[in-house]
């Protein structure tokens, strides 16, 4: 089972059944969806894929977590650990890192300390690399990426245009 992980601000809760009607609000979000669903209004049985895709996860430690604000809104996003798609050769041999927040949770280090706390779990876990694709013009994304410390290393088409991949090494063999 996933555990509940905390930070100075925030908590993180694996992402549960309940938490479907938010996930889709969330993900529905026309700022959040932009880059995160290459602007598509995703139906309600792929939203609840992430639900099904996370409890398949949970084995290996691997999944989604509910953000919450200690002393605030209890769901104001979610980060997740998963396998990534076979549409980016960049990212296979890693295990894929997201992170999406509300508008309301923007600009204030909340996607930082979310994303440090899950990338601590991958290298509890057992995780080496820790892969990501950002759109090009998702500027806050980017800046995610070096700030927690992945490395660029490459670019791709994707459905909205071009990507940038990042990866991080999070074992100490950085040759493998």
């Amino acid at each position: 089972m996933k555990p509940l992980m905390q930070t100075e601000r925030l908590y993180m809760r694996p992402l549960e059944q309940g938490d479907l009607s938010a996930l889709a609000d969330l993900l529905h979000d026309p700022q959040v969806r932009r880059y995160l669903c290459d602007d598509q209004k995703l139906p309600p049985a792929t939203i609840a894929g992430f639900i099904v895709e996370s409890a398949r996860l949970d084995s290996r430690g691997l999944g989604y977590w509910v953000i919450g604000e200690r002393d605030g809104d209890p769901f104001i996003g979610v980060v997740g650990l998963t396998d990534p798609s076979d549409e980016f050769p960049l990212m296979q041999g890693g295990i894929e890192v997201l992170v999406a927040l509300r508008p309301g949770g923007w600009g204030r280090g909340l996607a930082t300390e979310a994303a440090m706390a899950v990338l601590a779990r991958a290298a509890e876990v057992g995780v080496d690399r820790v892969v990501a694709g950002v759109d090009v013009p998702n500027v806050a994304s980017h800046r995610l990426m070096y700030r927690v410390g992945f490395e660029e290393v490459g670019r791709g088409e994707g459905p909205m245009g071009e990507n940038v991949f990042y990866e991080m090494r999070l074992s100490d063999d950085r040759d493998s």
